[in-house]
């Protein structure tokens, strides 16, 4: 079974590298967000192996990773989550035309689909989830989006949690027998459904009683800046003259 407490310390862990103290950080996240836009389109685009867009890109990520001191190794962990996805696509392609230039737009179409995950994994970790919302709503998503953004990313920390509390319970129960037997599947998961149901009504009570209306009024706290309007400046040339 999937260790779920290893799976909640990942997924916390992303909001906790969104709270440390660098200049990065310290950046509008509206900001963060275009810019991050702007180099998933440099990615995406690219239709060959040109030395130095593939400088330029890896040259963004490395200066983003350096400068706000957030460790990568968790980072590729997550973005290698896409490359079955992408090795599938490739693979499809390979099977039918198996040739030269086939195998390198296989190798381009897995470059792209991890080095756009990294960057946009970069700017969750370096921003926070609270944050990103607020930057969304600054840019007119409408308020229905980013509540269900939220609503899940919090659902998904629930879902986690009560899998985590009824593995340690069966582990107790069956002398910490860690697989579980494949006929108290459908128990284990109906139980699971329904105590995420009831801490998620708990917490839709909750917050019904602190002046919740169906929109999250977030703020992020950072005004537009100097550094912030010549920092998008500089990102954006460099990915359009590079």
């Amino acid at each position: 079974m999937v260790d779920i407490n290893n799976v909640l310390y990942r997924i916390r862990a992303i909001d906790d590298m969104g709270d440390q103290d660098t200049w990065i950080h310290r950046i509008n996240p509206t900001v963060k967000l275009i810019v991050t836009f702007f180099y998933v389109i440099k990615v995406i685009a690219l239709k060959e192996f040109y030395l130095r867009d593939i400088i330029s890109i890896i040259l963004y990520i490395t200066i983003i990773t350096l400068m706000s001191k957030v460790s990568i190794k968790p980072i590729l962990k997550r973005a290698l989550i896409v490359l079955p996805v992408v090795i599938g696509i490739g693979g499809i392609n390979l099977f039918f035309y198996f040739t030269y230039s086939q195998m390198i737009l296989s190798a381009l179409l897995l470059f792209k689909g991890l080095f756009s995950v990294i960057g946009v994994l970069l700017f969750i970790s370096t921003t926070g989830i609270n944050n990103v919302a607020a930057a969304l709503r600054t840019l007119k998503v409408p308020k229905i989006l980013v509540a269900q953004l939220l609503l899940t990313y919090r659902y998904i920390m629930v879902l986690l949690e009560e899998g985590y509390r009824l593995k340690c319970a069966y582990e107790l129960r069956t002398g910490n027998k860690t697989k579980i037997d494949i006929k108290v599947w459908g128990q284990i998961i109906g139980q699971m459904l329904l105590r995420s149901i009831d801490r998620a009504e708990m917490v839709y009570s909750a917050m019904k009683l602190r002046g919740f209306e169906g929109e999250y009024y977030i703020s992020c706290g950072q005004r537009l800046k100097s550094w912030d309007i010549l920092y998008t400046i500089i990102c954006i040339t460099l990915f359009i003259l590079l």
